[in-house]
């Protein structure tokens, strides 16, 4: 398929000189934007009316692509989480995390537990592809040097009754993953609207035959019924 293309910045959104329900789909690349403390201005990657824009286009039935390196770090207070997870549909895992893995013996069956730490990787599989993404510096592209681990966030059903049946929530997934096996890309396909989400920047995938045919798919996924 072949898309038309026009770009903006995210403060046009937010400003509301541009509006994200004109167009079937949003690819909204937020790179290395985040607040760090230390800059002059608040470059913050989802602004509160960003945040807002962002959530009546998906009421709308809005398709959104988002990329960044600090989705999930720079969205830290309560109501920065709630907005990941009941309109972006991911949860931020802190790289580093450390999780309890119990195995069990198959002759004896005792249970035995070790420590796994979540890490990121600079390699990615998803969409039926292996690639590579920037992240080391270089003199021919910026580089995504903190990757994030996005976790679906699970939904709750907020219509069921004591005396109803649960209605068919349909929940996000995971649709790529670095190579330690954590979460790279959360996708969701509700009724409603749909995203898909990634830990680290697109345009950082490093082979560009490689870039087109992720975004090929992402598109693919976002706005075919």
């Amino acid at each position: 398929a072949k898309y038309s293309i026009a770009s903006c910045s995210s403060q046009a959104i937010a400003s509301g000189k541009v509006r994200m329900q004109g167009y079937q789909a949003v690819d909204l690349i937020n790179g290395l934007e985040r607040y760090d403390g230390y800059t002059h201005q608040f470059y913050k990657s989802f602004t509160p009316t960003l945040q807002d824009r962002i959530k009546d286009f998906a009421q709308q039935g809005g398709r959104l692509l988002v990329s960044g390196s600090y989705t999930g770090s720079d969205m830290q207070a309560e109501a920065e989480q709630d907005f990941l997870g009941k309109v972006l549909k991911v949860k931020y895992e802190p790289t580093g995390t450390k999780h309890i893995v119990e195995t069990i013996d198959p002759q004896d069956s005792t249970v035995s537990q070790r420590d796994s730490i979540a890490t990121t990787a600079s390699s990615v599989q998803g969409m039926g592809l292996l690639f590579q993404y920037q992240n080391v510096l270089s003199a021919k592209h910026y580089a995504a040097t903190h990757p994030e681990i996005l976790n679906p966030a699970a939904q709750a059903d907020t219509t069921a009754t004591e005396s109803a049946e649960p209605s068919a929530i349909v929940q996000p997934f995971t649709a790529m993953q670095y190579t330690t096996g954590t979460s790279a890309a959360v996708a969701y396909k509700g009724k409603d609207y749909r995203t898909f989400v990634m830990g680290f920047p697109f345009e950082c995938i490093i082979d560009e035959k490689t870039r087109n045919g992720v975004m090929a798919g992402i598109l693919k996924f976002l706005t075919e019924e």
